[in-house]
């Protein structure tokens, strides 16, 4: 019976397993570099205004307190102003709709960032992060892409460079006088892109047209180079180092199909990828995959490309289908990997591993009914300073949407957190993740790799939000870092409960085990090794005697060992020699040799033999009865 019970036990214990794996295998998703994707997203807030949404948003900690806050434009003709918790701190309305998204950075170097947003009314305004309006310029015409922000002389403060549609291209200065203007002879759609085309840390300005020129702009507003791309003015192009050398060079998109990679300095085309769409979206780029190289992103209608320095497709995803808005990037789940960011028109917010695969398909997951059909891109930051990323986005259905990631305990660095890299919309790379581009690294003297450079515990970018010195270990911000908490995750019940279940009949077996067949095992073994010594006159009142000494030790159920103990007597044989034999070994037994019997079929045995099949058996070999 007992050896029916243990094989029961053990066939339980395997299926039990079996479940465990089985559930498991339907949770995760265990990829090549054995890193477990189990991440979810899930609605955290939202906030609602009064008109649709094409404005990329952007964060920024402006009062310093270690939390972001957000700035989003909509056509509404508001510049909402958000906290953490998708609060309205303040809006600013103005007399046309926000047809750009807002920049950020501190134009006069006086530690008080200001806020840069254009209108259909013809002007830019400055703003500071108190709502109160610094300047405004009047273009006379309207300009539709997003301002760039930087030192592009070196004087210390930074420029505003636009392109208008008045067919020039304007730089002002941090007080909006007008610094130069250069005419192109040619309506800008685009969003200009700051690089360093020659390694003098100095910035160069790339900018499309109407009349498909793309033109490169030295420092002073003059023409570096020119090259024709047909097509190319409706997408913000990249001027960016690709291959180390310190030297950037011209990402371009053309409305026909074609992605441009060409020489920075002289505008000569290197190579040339097709994409099998119409329209395609800004590109990004990052190292996703930690080979070394950098990775160029495109989005386009028929889902995210991902090519190579030469231009070599490296992989497509179809899934996500049409895109108008551009994608983000940054390591979610903290494994060092990057993830693409990607909000599509057809309502759903994608999240791709670095090789391309969908981790996550909100809208199909949980519902949420929101669309996104313009140009607003995904922002993915640390709203809170817990150590874990939420993206939060735009919509035409009059949303700002704020989403939190489940089952992720930490997040690592975010190189691509908005619409044209950071706040201050250079279209450049954030290579280590500290809020400041590389372009921007250079104007504060931070590094370009190490996102703390004094090694305080903050990072740069947080260490110019609170207005203390980035290079400094002694002068840091006066906010304390959340401790990273344990992220919510959605509650597995299989699997919780097929791990319950089987937790409980092992530690049930167990116990049944132990008090079933180790523990008796283990006294019967004293018990026959004290009655060998007993003579056969008194034998059965010493064993009686020896019993209720193990039972008062609790060592042993008194009754039950009495009565199970009977049944197998230990004495001496006084029959005659060979006239009964062991029914174990078959062996003749002498006088005067200990022996055993069984109660029911009163057969002999040798108490060493008997002793060594008790062992493992609680039956008598002859009768087959329990012991």
């Amino acid at each position: 019976m007992l050896k029916k019970i243990r094989i029961i036990n053990f066939v339980l214990i395997i299926i039990g397993i079996l479940s465990i794996s089985s559930v498991q295998s339907t949770y995760f998703h265990l990829e090549d570099d054995l890193q477990v994707n189990s991440i979810a997203l899930f609605k955290k807030w939202s906030f609602k205004t009064e008109g649709s949404i094409d404005s990329s948003p952007l964060a920024i900690d402006f009062d310093g307190n270690g939390e972001l806050e957000i700035l989003i434009g909509s056509d509404d003709n508001c510049l909402y102003y958000i906290d953490a918790n998708g609060e309205l701190i303040w809006k600013r309305e103005f007399s046309e709709q926000v047809n750009t998204s807002p920049c950020v950075a501190d134009l006069d170097m006086d530690g008080e960032f200001e806020i840069i947003v254009g209108t259909n009314e013809y002007i830019p305004y400055c703003l500071s992060f108190d709502n109160t309006i610094k300047w405004q310029k009047t273009f006379g015409h309207i300009f539709f892409g997003t301002p760039a922000i930087t030192d592009i002389d070196q004087d210390g403060k930074m420029e505003i460079i636009a392109g208008c549609y008045d067919q020039s291209t304007y730089c002002l200065e941090d007080t909006g006088v007008e610094k130069w203007k250069l005419y192109i002879g040619s309506i800008v759609y685009g969003s200009p892109a700051i690089g360093d085309i020659n390694a003098d840390n100095i910035p160069e300005i790339l900018l499309p047209s109407e009349n498909d020129t793309v033109f490169c702009i030295d420092n002073n507003g003059g023409v570096v180079w020119k090259t024709t791309i047909p097509e190319s003015f409706f997408v913000s192009p990249l001027l960016i180092d690709l291959d180390g050398d310190n030297r950037s060079e011209a990402l371009i998109i053309d409305n026909r199909k074609n992605l441009y990679c060409c020489n920075g300095l002289t505008g000569a085309e290197l190579w040339r990828f097709e994409v099998s769409d119409d329209r395609t979206s800004s590109p990004v780029v990052a190292d996703l995959d930690l080979d070394g190289e950098l990775d160029i992103i495109i989005c386009g209608r028929n889902g995210a490309y991902c090519l190579d320095l030469q231009g070599s497709l490296n992989w497509h995803n179809k899934e996500v289908g049409q895109v108008y808005s551009s994608p983000t990037i940054a390591d979610i789940n903290n494994n060092s990997y990057l993830e693409v960011v990607i909000s599509a028109g057809n309502g759903k917010i994608f999240v791709l591993d670095y090789s391309g695969n969908t981790i996550i398909n909100f809208r199909n997951n949980i519902g949420l009914d929101f669309r996104t059909y313009e140009y607003s891109s995904p922002l993915i930051v640390d709203l809170n300073k817990d150590g874990r990323f939420e993206i939060i986005i735009g919509s035409t259905n009059r949303k700002v949407t704020c989403l939190e990631f489940a089952g992720v305990l930490s997040s690592g660095i975010a190189p691509w957190n908005c619409f044209k890299g950071t706040i201050y919309r250079t279209s450049n790379l954030d290579s280590d993740g500290d809020f400041l581009d590389d372009i921007t690294e250079v104007v504060y003297n931070t590094s370009i790799m190490d996102a703390d450079s004094d090694s305080d515990q903050y990072t740069d970018g947080e260490e110019i939000f609170s207005q203390t010195d980035p290079l400094n270990s002694l002068d840091f911000p006066s906010w304390e870092r959340l401790t990273p908490i344990i992220a919510k995750k959605p509650i597995n019940w299989p699997l919780v409960i097929s791990i319950s279940l089987n937790v409980l009949l092992i530690v049930g077996f167990s116990a049944y085990y132990s008090v079933r067949v180790l523990k008796p095992r283990a006294i019967r073994k004293r018990f026959i090794a004290q009655s060998e010594k007993v003579d056969s006159k008194y034998n059965q009142q010493t064993m009686e005697r020896l019993m209720k000494e193990l039972s008062k030790k609790g060592e042993v159920d008194e009754s039950s060992l009495m009565k199970k103990s009977r049944k197998l007597k230990v004495k001496k044989f006084k029959g005659k020699s060979d006239s009964q034999i062991c029914m174990i070994c078959k062996v003749s037994i002498k006088p005067d040799t200990n022996i055993v019997q069984c109660k029911y079929c009163r057969s002999l045995f040798h108490i060493n033999h008997m002793n060594s099949w008790m062992l493992n058996y609680e039956i008598c070999p002859v009768c087959k009865r329990n012991l």
